[in-house]
């Protein structure tokens, strides 16, 4: 390898630029490769999707160099599959410092006898969730993480508490103080997500986004109250924003709004799981409600359907469910009271009250005007699902809004519509008038055309 041409050199670089296990062992073979895979640049990035020999290499090696651990900023842990790539050869490759290694990160992690026991089995057992909680104690300069994995959370849940509680292995440093982007992804169907292990990531000290993926919960109601975790610590979240993308049967999820009194922007897909045991009905006036202590942080709001949710309202429209089926389109009401809101996303049935379309709310009214219900500090509205027997009550509206936004909303400047593609062509020449107002009044205009 020394006497190697820089050319080939750098082409070996170039054909392994994302492979971190095959850096480490070139690394190793030759100073000129070792110069050439700077340790800065091998270790910033780190994607482990399995757990199998070459894995547990690399954790044993950073578990002993936590100088080049501390180089990690960015973190991929994604188990999509539930065995082990080389499972016969596994124990007998890591020999043969397995056992002394097994035994020192027990003793760095473990606190007492009977959690020594449980860690020790669990690694023996090669546990995706213990080797991934080793090498997490580990990774403390971590700027941004993405967790997709089955429902194995119990140790990857114990170190996250070790962390928020300042035990060890973090009794002498403050945990992770550069993480500041949190994604949770789910990669094995109806997987129920732990809201334990959901929100102790929200009070960690630098965390600000938190993502969760495929999440889902089908407990009861809307939670809105907060984790065990969370009483324990004397920490108040810094998130300020929070993206579900898609959320299945959010029920739960008010416990993440809940969690976060910072919060600047949230954003939800709403989705449904068709085959699952019970219907999940969308409540808009629910989710005002989780969001109603944020009146005063709320700066950007989207709430949309996820094509999961449009195809279950298209399928159950004429059968049983159909009673509820009036209670996804209920308006969430006024938005005067969010007083620092800049950008609204929201269906058109849930941003304003449609005529005969909202005969089950028990608060009926009189459809308020479109000007009357948005903030002074909007600078952007979505439309979402625009509902085509009303586009001309919608356009009359947005015409007024355009022309009075000068005085009433100063500092408004977009209009985004999602129209359906079959409509597309009539909408657009509803709309003609609409777009040289908005011309005259220096209001951008963008039209979206989406299938069902």
């Amino acid at each position: 390898m020394d006497i190697l041409p820089n050319e080939l050199i750098l082409l070996v670089g170039e054909y392994i630029n994302d492979d971190v296990f095959s850096k480490l062992a070139l690394s190793k073979c030759s100073r000129r490769l070792q110069w050439l895979f700077d340790p800065t640049t091998v270790y910033s990035s780190i994607h482990i999707s399995s757990i199998g020999t070459r894995e547990v290499e690399l954790i044993q090696y950073l578990w002993h160099r936590p100088d080049l651990a501390h180089l990690v900023h960015d973190a991929n842990f994604g188990f999509a599959r539930g065995f082990h790539p080389d499972y016969p050869s596994l124990t007998k490759a890591c020999s043969p410092r397995w056992n002394s290694t097994i035994e020192h990160i027990v003793d760095d992690i473990c606190e007492s006898e009977r959690e020594k026991a449980s860690w020790n089995m669990r690694l023996r057992q090669l546990c995706e969730d213990a080797w991934l909680g080793v090498l997490l104690s580990r990774l403390n300069n971590l700027k941004s993480i993405t967790l997709g994995y089955g429902d194995n959370q119990w140790l990857l849940t114990s170190i996250l508490d070790k962390a928020l509680l300042g035990r060890r292995p973090f009794s002498t440093a403050t945990p992770f103080p550069l993480l500041q982007k949190v994604t949770l992804i789910n990669y094995q169907g109806q997987f129920k997500y732990n809201p334990h292990f959901a929100l102790g990531w929200f009070h960690l000290p630098a965390v600000r986004t938190i993502e969760g993926v495929n999440m889902w919960d089908s407990s009861g109601g809307m939670d809105l109250g907060t984790s065990n975790i969370s009483r324990l610590i004397d920490r108040v979240s810094s998130v300020t924003e929070v993206v579900l993308s898609p959320a299945f049967f959010c029920r739960g999820m008010g416990d993440w709004i809940a969690a976060c009194p910072k919060l600047e922007h949230f954003k939800v897909d709403i989705g449904v799981i068709s085959d699952a045991p019970s219907s999940y009905i969308f409540d808009p006036r629910e989710f005002r409600q989780g969001l109603a202590p944020h009146k005063k942080t709320l700066k950007a709001l989207s709430i949309e359907f996820h094509s999961s949710y449009r195809r279950f309202r298209a399928k159950h429209r004429t059968m049983e469910v159909q009673h509820y089926l009036g209670r996804d389109d209920l308006p969430f009401g006024s938005f005067r009271e969010f007083i620092v809101l800049e950008h609204l996303s929201m269906r058109h049935a849930n941003l304003m009250r449609l005529p005969g379309v909202n005969i089950r709310d028990s608060h009926d009214a009189a459809p308020q005007c479109l000007v009357d219900l948005l903030p002074t500090s909007l600078k952007s509205l979505e439309i979402t699902d625009v509902v085509q027997a009303f586009i001309l009550g919608l356009i009359s509206e947005l015409r007024l809004l355009v022309r009075q936004h000068t005085t009433i909303i100063p500092q408004f400047k977009r209009i985004v519509l999602h129209l359906q593609e079959g409509e597309l062509e009539l909408a657009m020449f509803l709309i003609d008038d609409l777009k040289s107002e908005c011309e005259r009044m220096g209001v951008r205009l963008m039209i979206i055309g989406r299938s069902i």
